[in-house]
Parts: structure tokens; sequence; C-alpha cells
């Protein structure tokens, strides 16, 4: 791996089967794919000429990283102010340190409110003797999105590919999904494991799961962004009735319907969980790939062909016919077996070792098949 500090991208040329990217240091590195990683301001995403669809959620807020010099704890750890005279985010930013979002208010100015981070702070006592700003920062959230991630030989993630208000929490999480669902497809292609249509799942797969939450995190946002204080009363007042109510949970994001899954099966495309084995996660007892989990005690019978096909992609057999939480799941879910792509999303389910097998089978021809549907170089 060759790592450059300091260089930027200027520029890249696509061709059949590389990339040429140009770099400020004058050099030029060449590259089978390229994944744009940069950003919201995505340097790979401009020279793409790549448009962006806008929700048009906009605020201006000002991040105030803080170091405290002393133990203290605070009770709530993370809350959310909806104060109209100032909206507000108090986070934890890891042992000994925190992290204050203010907005904007409409009067104001950015640098006038960037310099009033030491007069925002006093509420919670924290002043220059007893803590110290590491990071001061003004940014503009947004809620948009590219419809494509792929470009030929070009790839969009995390905010390059989509950004959301931070209300949920979701943009790095969104981001590590893209990151968990290119990365097998990409070790495939380059080890000649698949073809490279297999790319062209990647935004199918990934974008509609990355709107609701961009959508969710608006609807958040719309409760508190409101510094208007009429406006404020009617929403505290129409959410009075939930006061001391049981939390609710998320809605979940929504799974894979189309892309590298068998659709035959009930269950592809939802998350498959994740339980202990003998007090240890089951990751890192069985590591990751593409696993094969069954509880059925009648082993898998795996045509030679096919057992030598699947080791070499990362794929292994793992019987947890022991396991309670896992015992559990599979008969909720009418299944004895599971398929677990390397993202963790389920490739499909079966009810017998035959039907385990065929599933095997049907990954094969799926792999080996992948359609291209934009084609490797625009």
């Amino acid at each position: 791996m060759d790592i450059r500090r300091g260089c930027a991208v200027t520029d890249f040329s696509q061709h059949h089967d590389v990339v040429a990217v140009a770099t400020s240091d004058a050099g030029v590195v060449d590259g089978r794919y390229v994944v744009g990683c940069d950003g919201a301001n995505s340097t790979v995403r401009n020279l793409l000429g790549v448009p962006m669809t806008e929700l048009g959620f906009f605020y201006d807020w000002l991040i105030v990283d803080v170091v405290l010099h002393d133990g203290r704890v605070f009770d709530p750890l993370n809350v959310q102010i909806c104060d109209p005279a100032r909206p507000t985010t108090v986070v934890s930013g890891g042992p000994g340190r925190r992290r204050w979002e203010f907005m904007r208010l409409e009067h104001e100015t950015l640098s006038e409110l960037e310099a009033r981070a030491w007069e925002l702070l006093q509420p919670w006592a924290v002043r220059p003797h007893n803590a110290t700003v590491e990071r001061l920062a003004v940014y503009t959230f947004a809620a948009r999105f590219a419809a494509r991630w792929r470009h030929g030989r070009v790839l969009l993630a995390g905010d390059a590919a989509h950004q959301m208000p931070p209300f949920t929490g979701q943009g790095m999480c969104a981001g590590i999904r893209d990151a968990a669902n290119l990365a097998w497809k990409l070790d495939l292609v380059l080890t000649g494991k698949a073809p490279d249509g297999l790319l062209d799942s990647y935004d199918q797969e990934r974008l509609p799961s990355a709107r609701q939450a961009i959508e969710f995190s608006i609807e958040l946002g719309k409760v508190i962004c409101v510094p208007d204080p009429a406006e404020a009363a009617a929403r505290d007042e129409a959410m009075a009735p939930l006061v001391g109510a049981e939390p609710t949970d998320a809605p979940p994001l929504s799974g894979i319907t189309d892309g590298v899954i068998d659709p035959d099966s009930p269950h592809a495309g939802t998350l498959f969980p994740q339980a202990t084995i003998d007090g240890r996660r089951f990751d890192d007892v069985h590591g990751a790939g593409w696993r094969l989990v069954t509880i059925d005690p009648v082993p898998i019978d795996l045509a030679s062909a096919t057992r030598a096909w699947f080791a070499p992609i990362g794929g292994s057999v793992v019987n947890v016919g022991g396991d309670d939480g896992y015992r559990h799941w599979f008969t909720a879910h009418d299944a004895t077996t599971a398929l677990q792509r390397p993202d963790f999303d389920l490739y499909g389910t079966a009810t017998s070792p035959a039907g385990a097998a065929t599933l095997i089978e049907h990954l094969r021809t799926r792999l080996a098949s992948q359609p291209a549907r934009q084609g490797a170089l625009l």
C-alpha cells in the first residue's frame, strides 16, 4: 500500500482497464478502480461532474470540541436541546472530551457565532481555566445524494455520495455500510472471481438505505431546528402527550430488495444477527466473509467443485446448532440455514441441507453471470 500525505488529486482519466490519476506533486498514479471517499466537497465527484439531488434542508452550526481538565461526569451523557433561543447538541467525544454544537441564528454571521464560542459554553461551566478548545469549526449540514455512485471505473462512497443532517448519527454509519458493501465486490472483481458488472449492484443496493437515513434525519431536524418561539411552542404542545412515554425505536433501515440476493428467499436482503459463541462474538470466532450458518445437524453436502469455489471467495460453513441466540432466530424465520454476505446482509435462507447446497450453487451462478448495467468505461 502506498500512502501519500499532503498530496491532492487534480485530475484523472479513464481508459479501458485503468484510471490514470494526476496529483498535485506532478505525479500520476494508475489504478484499476478509483473510489472517491473524499467527503462532502469531493474532488472526485466534482471532476466527474456528478450532480447532487438536493432535498433543501440547510442550517449552519458551530462545532466546539473541548478537552476537559477535570474528570467531570455529564448526565445525561448526550442531550439535544430544542430551545428556540439556541438549538444545541451536546455529546460525548470520548474519555475527557466533549462536543458542543450550536445552531447559527438568522441574525448572526458565521464569524460572530465563532467568536462567541466560550460565551456559549458558560452554561456548562466550561471556561478557559478548566478546558481547552481542541477544534472550532462552522459547517453547513446538507441533505442530498448522488443518483449514481458508479461512473465507469470511478466510484463514490461516504459523504462524497450522500450527506445528511447529523441528528440520527447515521452519516459515518452510512459511509461504513458503503465501504462494507463495496469492499467484498471490489475484491472479487480484482481477483478475477467475479465480472466487472458486479460493481453495478453497489449503488443499487446502498442508495435506498442511504436515502431513508437522509429523510429520517430531515424529519428529526424539523423538530430540532426551530428558532421561532411560536413555532417551537406549537411543537412542544404537540409533543407534550409523549413526555414520560416509553421511547420507541427508530424505523429500521430498508434492506436490499434488488441486488446480489436470492430473490426466492423470503428474508434475503435483511441484516443477519450476530450472536455470541461461548461469550465471544461470532465474527471474533469465525472471522468475516461468506458464511453459510446452519443449525441443521445433518451435514450440508456441497459438490466438490462448489466447495473448491466457495473457499477461495472467503466462504465457509459454520454450524451453530448449540447456540440459543441463533436457534431462536432460525425458528422465528422458519429456516435452518442462512447464507451471510461479507457485509452481514443475508443472501438467502434455506430449510434443509439440500436447499442450502442449492443456495450456494445459486450464488455461484449469480456471481459468474452478473450483467453489466453501466459498463466499465463511460
